[in-house]
């Protein structure tokens, strides 16, 4: 039996949020990032209202979700990043396609 996708229920609100912009701002200080704590509430809130425990795992699958998330608007490569937002989660390195070398649009 094949074990439940349950980042799959994560998908949906990683999408909408896909395009809120560059995660990078130029300040005095330098460069800042501005992580999306309003994606971070809306996966969190998936397994509560699923009324998931938090011995379920999904509270941490969830965390887990918003920091690839994360880690993707910040540049680094899709298949890079674990769990990936489409099946298969994981891809291993010789099935890769992109490079940490790439630039990405927009990013600063």
């Amino acid at each position: 039996m094949a074990k439940d996708d349950v980042f799959g229920s994560f998908e949906d609100a990683i999408r909408v949020r896909a395009d809120i912009g560059n995660p990078w701002h130029i300040t005095p200080m330098g460069r800042r990032y501005e992580p999306d704590y309003d994606l971070l509430r809306t996966l969190l809130a998936i397994p509560i209202e699923a009324g998931s425990g938090s011995e379920s795992g999904r509270f941490a699958n969830a965390i887990d979700a918003w920091v690839a998330a994360e880690l993707r608007r910040a540049g680094f490569p899709a298949d890079e990043v674990w769990p990936r937002l489409t099946k298969p989660r994981l891809v291993s390195s010789s099935e890769r396609t992109t490079s940490f070398n790439q630039p990405r649009p927009g990013m600063c």
